[in-house]
């Protein structure tokens, strides 16, 4: 499981970024965004109905095939742009739904699998077998999974699993609910490592990268993960969108971009990073690991990532940015988010493994509030631990404690400064900055604690029962200090 250690004391947690990959991901996201209509315009149509034959059947919609793997396996992987049209109702998968070495390429030989218009069609996981998936994508091309709802699944199983050297894969708009690594509630509540259910799951276990992968407009909820994730993207990935998501109601961290990890099975370790990717508009909530600190959004050893305008809150922790394995997260940018009223911190930023590192981390322009609903020594709103070259500006940070910044370990290049704090039980004088990892001095003060360490020379202190016209000449007198 991706997760985090704490203590009652050290907070160990990980932070979330944004990172600007420039035209060449503004194509990706175009791509990934706009080439689906035409496609759909012209593809071949075929049906999928319970009331339906595998034997007597054709695919059309006055005579629909009865199973999903039989109608994948009817339609020819030379013909062009095919969709599967699955009408209403449940849909039992009696196994995994295979789909394996289709050979898409751009305009045409794509294949998508949707529910018809108007309808929904269900598809009930209860017959997998365990370690298996509902759906397996592998080594193929221009796939789309769209509109389906996918739901009864229990064990080590996952929901939607993507291998392989797959590109061009889209997962758009399903609902995902009801799985359970165990409906035990005793065992539930204390998970073992290879406890694990992924509701959706993309690991680029192949030496040539996944590309144009995107996870967009799903609901994901009412799962229980173990150690495993409701939306995780990990391994050779090179180029990746996770927009639009609704992810609640889970045992462990929503949405994770991960790297480093050796069960991924890359026999060079150079290429185990999600990268080049973005995590933009998710709404995620009330993902609780019952044994970690469990963030809502997690970047772990992944490296150019860009964490946008996402609400994360009542999770656990709201962002974090880590690096459990050997390696590093690198070159990410977390921007234009809020985490609010989560029960430990609002953002962590770094690692407590001897091996690895967190560097090159921007956190700019967040608003991070009413974090730390469960009060521990030390609970500030940003926590920061082992890392390098990390820049914190132009945050809105309003802290329910008198703690407003912990930096646990050694940060060499930490930047604070343009923040606005606020604190709604202390004053400037009373608000703590906690440098024990640098300086090994907590700073009662904020006054103090700028002239101590040379931080947030620009930035702002108001108490929530300030008057206006209080706040405003602090205000002025730091622009014009």
């Amino acid at each position: 499981m991706l997760h985090f250690n704490m203590n009652p004391i050290v907070i160990v947690v990980g932070c979330i970024l944004l990172f600007s990959c420039g035209e060449e991901q503004n194509a990706l996201e175009n791509e990934i965004i706009n080439s689906d209509q035409l496609i759909e315009d012209t593809a071949l149509q075929y049906f999928v109905a319970q009331t339906g034959s595998d034997v007597t059947g054709d695919g059309t919609l006055s005579l629909p095939w009865q199973s999903i793997s039989h109608a994948v396996g009817s339609v020819s992987t030379s013909q062009e742009n095919v969709t599967l049209n699955l009408r209403g109702g449940t849909h039992q998968l009696a196994n995994t739904l295979s789909i394996h070495d289709w050979p898409g390429v751009a305009q045409n030989l794509r294949l998508v699998i949707r529910s018809y218009d108007g309808e929904v069609a269900v598809l009930d996981g209860g017959l997998i077998a365990d370690f298996g998936a509902m759906i397996s994508i592998r080594n193929s091309h221009y796939i789309t999974i769209s509109g389906l709802e996918l739901t009864n699944l229990i064990g080590n199983k996952s929901g939607i699993h993507v291998t392989g050297n797959s590109s061009n894969i889209k997962i758009s708009d399903n609902e995902v609910y009801g799985m359970h690594w165990t409906t035990d509630e005793a065992a539930a509540s204390a998970p073992a490592p290879e406890d694990n259910l992924n509701p959706i799951v993309i690991v680029g276990d192949s030496a040539d990268a996944m590309r144009e992968i995107s996870v967009t407009n799903n609901e994901v909820y009412d799962v229980t993960t173990g150690y495993s994730e409701a939306i995780k993207v990990t391994g050779n990935i090179d180029g990746f969108l996770v927009e639009g998501n609704e992810v609640y109601d889970v045992s462990n961290i929503g949405i994770v971009a991960a790297g480093n990890y050796a069960w991924v099975g890359l026999d060079d370790m150079n290429l185990n990073q999600a990268r080049n990717g973005i995590i933009r508009n998710n709404e995620v909530y009330r993902c609780v690991s019952p044994v970690a600190a469990s963030a809502g959004i997690y970047v772990d050893g992944a490296r150019d990532i860009n964490v946008i305008d996402n609400y994360s809150h009542d999770n656990t922790v709201g962002f974090s940015v880590g690096s459990e394995q050997p390696g590093a997260a690198s070159t990410i940018v977390l921007s234009g988010n809020v985490s609010a009223d989560n029960s430990q911190a609002g953002v962590v930023i770094g690692t407590i493994s001897p091996d690895s590192m967190v560097e090159g981390i921007r956190l700019v322009g967040n608003e991070i509030r009413g974090n730390y609903t469960s009060p521990v020594w030390g609970g500030a709103p940003i926590v920061v631990n082992k890392s390098k070259n990390i820049t914190i500006q132009e945050n809105d940070i309003r802290s329910i404690s008198q703690y407003m910044v912990t930096v646990n370990a050694a940060s060499d290049g930490l930047s604070l400064n343009r923040n606005s704090y606020e604190s709604s039980v202390a004053s400037a004088d009373q608000a703590v900055f906690s440098w024990l990892g640098i300086t090994n001095q907590n700073y009662t003060g904020f006054e103090s604690y700028r002239s101590e360490t040379g931080q947030d020379s620009f930035s702002t202190f108001s108490h929530a029962g300030d008057s206006i016209f209080a706040t405003l000449m602090k205000t002025v007198k730091n622009i014009f200090k």
